[in-house]
């Protein structure tokens, strides 16, 4: 089992799924979102960290949302 540490509040989650949803429930969307929103931002970020592992071309959207999540200072394990 991996264990994940936010690197803003300190929380300690464990696997890439939980680690996922909480920077984008608690970090990215402040707190308010849309259920639908939310599963379609959580399964972009799932997927840019496999694009990341695989090295491939990122496009515009996925740069974007990748620029706002390393602007937090997060780290993609």
């Amino acid at each position: 089992m991996d264990i994940y540490v936010c690197n803003l509040c300190g929380h300690i989650l464990s696997g890439s799924n939980k680690y996922n949803k909480h920077i984008i429930k608690s970090h990215i969307l402040k707190g308010r979102y849309n259920h639908r929103k939310f599963k379609k931002l959580q399964n972009k970020v799932l997927f840019i960290n496999v694009k990341d592992e695989n090295n491939i071309p990122l496009n515009l959207e996925e740069r974007y949302i990748r620029s706002k999540i390393k602007r937090k200072i997060l780290k993609f394990e």
